[in-house]
């Protein structure tokens, strides 16, 4: 590769991928991946399968706003699935829609690629796409879980 390749490279997308890997990695080496899954446990017994899905979609939009979508979705699933056994749901139950959650973050330009992407036209301030992702957010998030009870759920068997 020259130089002039090299500078084109959109090396901030780069890095903030390259970061959420490294995150996710360091979740898996010092075990932080099964904490909240433990800790979450005796809080979510009483709690209807829909509300818990509700919730999870929920906190991982959120999260998501804040972190890679990709280092989450690493980090989050071995929690989920940490999660499953004692609430007495299948795991499916729990882990697609997390996934999905995870992909759900239209706020900020670091939640997905096509955030960043938008984002580094210049074209849409931060504030626009925090405001106008709010809404995308709230809307998704029953969206998710009905269609965790309705599609996904009949689909998988479960």
């Amino acid at each position: 590769m020259d130089w002039t390749t090299a500078h084109r490279l959109p090396w901030d997308m780069i890095l903030l991928f390259g970061g959420g890997f490294a995150l996710a990695s360091g979740f898996k080496a010092t075990q932080l991946d099964q904490w909240p899954g433990t800790t979450l446990q005796s809080p979510l017994k009483e709690v209807p399968g829909w509300a818990v899905i509700a919730i999870l979609c929920f906190a991982l939009t959120m999260l998501t706003e804040l972190t890679s979508n990709v280092a989450t979705v690493n980090a989050i699933i071995p929690t989920v699935l940490a999660l499953a056994e004692p609430l007495n749901m299948d795991p499916r139950m729990l882990f697609v829609p997390a996934t999905l959650a995870c992909s759900c973050s239209f706020m900020l330009p670091v939640g997905t690629p096509p955030n960043g992407i938008v984002f580094s036209t210049g074209r849409i301030p931060a504030r626009e796409m925090a405001m106008q992702g709010l809404w995308l957010n709230l809307i998704g998030i029953p969206i998710l879980t009905a269609a965790t009870y309705f599609i996904i759920r009949p689909i998988l068997g479960i």
